[in-house]
This record gives C-alpha cells, structure tokens and sequence, in this order.
C-alpha cells in the first residue's frame, strides 16, 4: 500500500483576484490537516495577486505560487494537477471560499469509506444582497446500492452532476482515467465529472455547507453570451461522443437525453431572465435553437417525456423549424483517404475559398500538406466551391470529415462565432491543442455595434490574420497568441484590374440587409439611394446580397455577380460593406450611404478614398459631383484617381503596401505555427499515405525548456498524436533528446516532462524510446 506523506493537495487558479484571494487562502490556512500542500496558479494578473499571496507563502512551507501567461482554467488546473503530490485534490476558485472544516471533512470521510470523490454541499452567497442560497438537486446519495448500469443512468441523466470546487478527488482516478480539463472554453466542469464520476469505483459524501460560491455581478456565472451557449454544446458532444466510445449510448440515450436538456433549458432561463436588449435575446435564442438541434437531432422521440419538468424547454424546442438547403453535389467531392493533414481550411462563402486558395498553394509548394472542407450542407449552398478545381486540393464534406477522424494540425476559418460549425470546430480544435487560425473576412462589425448580437468575432482563435492596422484597436491585449496583419488578399488583384465603364452613368446601389440587421431600413434606404441617383442623372442599378430577402420588385436589380456589377457601373453606393473597398480598388467612385442608421466606425473616417453622405440631400449632391467627373474626365484617368486618393485608407485597413501584408507571408505565419508532418513517400500525393515526422519549426520553440514544457502540453491535450510524433524519431523526438541532455535531471521543467510522458504511456500503452 503506497504511504502519501502529502494528504490533500489544495489547487487555487487566480486571475485578477488579489480583491478576494485573501478570503480564500485564510479559509485553507484554517484548516486542520497536517502536511496540507496549496498551489496557487497565477494565470497572467495583471493586478496585486503576487502582493496578496506573498504573506501565506511567507508563512507556509508546502505553499506553492506559479505565475503563467493566461491560459485559462482548464490548462492551469491541468498544469496544477501534475504539480500535484496529494493523495487527494480538491480546487477552489480564488474568489470563494470554504468553511475551517470542509477539508479536513471531506478527507475523513474519503478515508474510511476509501472513496475516489467525496460530495460536499455548498452555499451560493450573494455578496450585493447578503442572500444565501442553497440549491443541490443531485441525488449523490442513492448511489451506494445501484447497479453498474442505473450508476451510469445517474451520472449521464442528470441525477448527479455537482461542482469541481465543491469536491476532493483521489489524484489517481484523474491519472488512471486519462480525463483533463479542456482549455478555452467554459463550463469545465461538463466535460470532466461525470468522465470522472463513471470512472470511481466509490463516491461518497458530506451534508455540510462547506464550499461558499461568491455570486459577484458580472462574472460568468452569472452572465449569458454566445460562448456559454456554444461551450455547453460542445461539452454535450464531447460527453455524447464518450459515451459512444464506452459502448453505452444504446441504453443511455433516454437517460442523457435528459441530461442535455437540464443544460439547455438552464441557458433558456438565463437568456430569458437577462437585462439584454430584446434584439440580443433574439439572437442568442436563435443560437440556443441551433445548438439544441444539433444535440438533440437523434433524441426528438424522448423530447416530449420531459414536458412536466422542462415544459418552456420542450415548448421553445417545439417551436424550431427547419429551413429547407441546397445540398452540393457530392460526386465533386473526393472521397477521405488521408491520415493526417497538417492545415485544413474550413470556407463556408465563395469569397472564403478566394482568399483562403493562395494561402493553401504557397503552404503546399513548401510541402505542407492542405485539405478544404466542404459545408454546404450545413450553410446551405452559399457557391464556396463553386469555381474550385477540384484536381488541385482535395475537398471532403463535412459529414464525412467528422466521421473519418481525420487528424490535422491547424485550422484556419474566416468565421469563429457561427454555432453551426466555425465555433465548435474552434473551440474543440483549441481543446485539443491545435493551432487555430481566423483570417478576417473583411470589413467587420467587430464590437457589435449594428448587428444586435454577442458574436465575440474573431475571439476564439489562438492567432488573429487581421486585414489592416485598424482592425487591431478592437482586440484587447493576450486576447490571441499572436496576431499578424496580412491584408485582404482578394482586393489587392483588384488593383491592377482593367477598369471598364459603362455606355451610360449607372449607379449601383448595394442592398445587404442581411441576418436580421438592419433590415426594418431597408425600404427607405433603397427609395432615397434610387431617387438621389435619379435626380443626379444616373440609372440606378440594385445589387442584392445572396442573404438579403426584401421585397425589390419594381426595381431593376442586376443578376451580376458583385465585380462585374461595379465593372457596370459609374459609382457604387452602399451602408457597411467590404464591396465600397472593392469598387474603389477596381478604379470606380464609391459613397458611404449611412442615413443615421448605423454606429459602426469603420467608413467614418474615408481618408480621401470615398465619399460620406448622411441624408439624401448630401447624396444628391455627392452623385452630381461624381456625374461632374466623369464628363469632364478621361474615364482611364478618373479611375487613376480613385485609386491614388484610396491608396491610404487601403493600407490601413486592407494592409495595401505593407510588405508582409499578402498571401505569401500568411501561408509562412501558418506554417511557423503548425506542426507539419510529412509523408516518408515521396510521391505526388504526400498526404494520402502515413506519415512521418519532418521537422519542428525553431521559430515557435525557441528554447531547451520550451520545448519541453510544449510537448508536456501536447502529450496532455493529444496523447496519441504526439506520441506517435515522438515515436517515428526525426525532429522531434532529437529535439527532446537533446533538450533533456540540457537540462539537469533535478531541474522542474524536465521533472515535469518527465513526469507526463510517463503518465501518458502507460495510458496508451506505449513506451517512446528518447
């Protein structure tokens, strides 16, 4: 029997909190266990945290502080859990606390029943109104006398569930198990318990109040936005996949059924007992409907079972319907034969996959291996590979895709937020350690400001490819990993595009009132742009976006596809959109039409490329200069000018001119970030055979315990992937051979290596020869 002289380890992650840590860490100070070891885990503060914590470190030897970059919970308790010593764990957030004996409960009870988790209760204590609340539902209780097969009914319908912080758990059943924490993301908890829970062989419990929950105004447990509703998604997945993986979804589907549903409707509540605007409760709505029938697409026979306790759920589902799509011809798409892949690109739009094909073909001619992902079915057909030579990349469904487990390195999308596809990709590629990518589309709404929705666009990837300098004032500093500027690939082509006008003035007028913005202007909108170009001399022209679904009858509205519709035209007039970048790159005269009706910033400022107009008046008279133009001017020459007069706001917010700013020197950050693997076959399809490892790229690892520290994290997040990188020996597994010979044997970075590597071959039942 193995003799812990540590019996408890106490983990506190802290960000920003030296307001509350002092709480805290006197509530562990009072607790009577010899030999208690902490870790407090500074996840990148920026406040006085070091400050607060310093006396309790002064005081306690077996008291430990770490200080990190942030990297969210997940990642740190997985961190802390390694660092560990402690026969038992238990985690308590920086922010509550717990009563002087919970502890010390908890581990008695642990010891005599030898229990692999051990419940306790818990207060929810609102520090504005002083109320204490306490609310467990589970029924931890009945669990002694189950059977194998009602425990795991329990576990996975919602019967048990409970709270990471409220309870200790044998280090072992962690190891043993495999289970850590996913990083980015919320709702941790949803992922790991009931993995845990299904894995301990005795879980006990303790009626004390002995965790205090502060419920603070605007923490995330108290708020709602997209990602809580796209991270209990993807941990219901996870979850659903897992219990697939055991075997058991057979028996357990009615069960967990349940289960999602006690989730969903707890997001439906909170949406609907928010302070948000009715158009942001519209949209978040919207969103849980999608999430709700990607979840339950397979359980709508159990749905209407759950009527009595769930009734505004079952209701709010029922009321889902189901837009008919477009579904893509799938005899174009190449069947999955491949491995691994090291970049794979997710285009959902046309314009997605004209940007994103120069980045694949410099990545490829350097000998990275690209894939495309068709989603059309998910999207309806929005012609994303419409004009795609299908000889050049392989192209998979997305069906097929996710049902081949292919594995890849990085990902790269131009959408983060969409909840059908683009986020949870993300969120489970950032879980498993992958590089994600996210190219700005173009011009964006970034802060929300006009589209009444939560998006938190271009915030959940690891690296930002913004279009321009400007774009870069929307994200708060260590949002990403890395940010580059690479400009907007498809309109610097445009530049040297031969400029074409029309027989006859002809103003084309561009109507986006798409996903619910805006859409109630549109009407007055398209009368006063037709009637100012009318009383200008022009034709005006309608151009419809593909989503756009207003009534245009009575106008005359171009079939063109957008560059062709501007080559028609002698101005372009639009509200918020990237085609006023496009018109005044291809030499044509733009105007910047916003009638009081939007508040994003991104055409206030034109910078002599375009024109600004605010009522129908200041139109009128910004076309007839434009008409004054192009009679008195070489059309050549006008369009000269046009150029000449955008080149600076094209550089600032295209990244027109700035030297790193193009399809080349996206490809190489890509690369920098992605670990590549390469075929040892030589022939013209690298990707569809086995791969071996090639090289690690020296500019992401820069030193001896980097390295070590970053393949730590690999082996946690992706065993069996990294394992197999260093098994093929090559770069990688040399590169760790000779930062182990760097390192001394008694340093802490290499111990924790070490440490990890062997925890992660036994549990793939491998050994890696290093």
């Amino acid at each position: 029997m193995t003799v812990f002289n540590v019996p408890i380890t106490i983990i506190v992650t802290a960000y920003n909190s030296a307001t509350y840590i002092d709480d805290c860490l006197s509530s562990i100070e009072r607790q009577d266990i010899p030999h208690l070891e902490v870790i407090i885990l500074d996840d990148g503060s920026s406040d006085a945290l070091a400050v607060a914590v310093a006396p309790y470190l002064e005081r306690n030897r077996k008291w430990r502080y770490y200080s990190q970059p942030n990297h969210g919970v997940g990642f740190t308790r997985n961190r802390a859990l390694l660092l560990a010593q402690g026969e038992y764990i238990g985690f308590l957030d920086s922010d509550d606390y717990v009563s002087d004996t919970m502890y010390s409960n908890l581990l008695n009870i642990a010891k005599k029943d030898d229990a692999c988790v051990v419940f306790s209760n818990f207060n929810k204590w609102n520090e504005v109104t002083g109320e204490e609340i306490t609310d467990r539902k589970d029924r931890y209780y009945e669990m002694d006398d189950l059977s194998a097969e009602e425990r795991l009914r329990y576990i996975f319908g919602g019967r048990i569930f409970g709270m990471a912080c409220s309870c200790i758990f044998k280090r072992s059943t962690f190891l043993n198990a495999g289970v850590f924490f996913p990083v980015r993301t919320y709702h941790e908890d949803i992922y790991v318990l009931p993995r845990i829970f299904a894995n301990a062989h005795k879980i006990s419990h303790s009626e004390e109040k002995g965790y205090i929950w502060r419920m603070r105004e605007g923490s995330e447990s108290h708020s709602i936005n997209s990602r809580h509703i796209t991270s209990i998604l993807h941990a219901l997945i996870s979850l659903q996949d897992y219990i697939k993986s055991i075997g058991r979804y057979g028996v357990l589907q009615r069960s967990f059924t349940t289960y999602c549903i006690m989730y969903l409707n707890g997001l439906l509540r909170r949406i609907l007992g928010s302070h948000e605007l009715p158009e942001n409760k519209a949209y978040l709505l919207d969103l849980l409907k999608s999430a709700a029938e990607k979840i339950l697409s397979d359980k709508g026979e159990f749905v209407p079972l759950h009527e009595k306790s769930y009734g505004p759920f079952v209701d709010f589902f029922r009321s889902t319907e189901k837009k008919p799509q477009n579904i893509v011809n799938a005899l174009m798409l190449q069947p999955l034969r491949t491995t691994h892949c090291d970049v794979v690109f997710f285009p959902h739009k046309l314009y997605h996959t004209i940007t994103m094909l120069p980045i694949a073909r410099f990545l490829f001619q350097n000998n990275y291996s690209v894939m495309f992902v068709n989603m059309s079915d998910e999207y309806a057909d929005e012609g994303a590979f419409s004009d795609f030579d299908y000889f050049e990349f392989p192209v998979v469904k997305m069906s097929d895709f996710e049902k081949n487990h292919c594995t890849y390195s990085s990902s790269v999308v131009m959408n983060d937020w969409d909840v059908k596809c683009a986020l949870p990709i993300v969120l489970r590629d950032n879980a498993l350690g992958r590089s994600t990518f996210g190219i700005v589309e173009g011009i964006q709404d970034f802060w929300d400001m006009d589209t009444g929705r939560h998006r938190n666009a271009y915030q959940n990837v690891k690296y930002l490819i913004a279009a321009g300098e400007h774009d870069l004032r929307y994200f708060a500093a260590k949002v990403h990993d890395e940010v580059m500027v690479g400009g907007v690939p498809r309109i610097a082509p445009l530049l040297t595009r031969d400029v074409k006008h029309p027989a006859r003035p002809t103003a084309l007028i561009n109507v986006n009132f798409t996903y619910g913005v805006l859409e109630a202007e549109r009407d007055s909108f398209i009368k006063a742009a037709v009637s100012a170009s009318r009383a200008a001399g022009f034709d005006p022209v309608i151009s419809r976006h593909p989503q756009d679904e207003g009534d245009l009858s009575g106008y005359n509205v171009t079939d063109m596809d957008m560059h062709s519709a501007i080559d028609n035209s002698s101005v372009f007039i639009s509200r918020f959109s990237t085609a006023i970048i496009e018109s005044v790159a291809m030499g044509k005269p733009a105007i910047y039409y916003n009638p009081d009706i939007e508040a994003v910033d991104k055409f206030l400022h034109p910078l002599d490329a375009f024109e600004v107009c605010k009522n129908e008046s200041e139109l009128v008279t910004c076309l007839k200069k434009v008409h004054t133009w192009i009679q008195e001017s070489n059309p050549l020459d006008l369009s000269a000018k046009v150029r000449k007069s955008s080149a600076e706001f094209l550089k600032l917010h295209c990244g027109i001119g700035v030297d790193d700013a193009n399809p080349e020197k996206i490809a190489e950050f890509i690369a920098s970030k992605t670990q590549r693997l390469q075929s040892s076959n030589t022939g013209s399809e690298p990707f569809f055979e086995e791969f071996a490892v090639d090289i690690v790229d020296d500019q992401r690892i820069t030193t001896h315990k980097n390295l070590l520290l970053e393949t730590a994290s690999a082996l946690l997040l992706a065993p069996e992937d990294t394992l197999a990188l260093l098994e093929v020996g090559g770069g990688l597994g040399e590169a760790i051979a000779a930062a182990k010979k760097h390192t001394s044997d008694d340093d802490s970075v290499r111990l924790h290596f070490e440490r990890v590597l062997m925890f992660t071959e036994k549990k793939c039942s491998t050994k890696v020869m290093l």
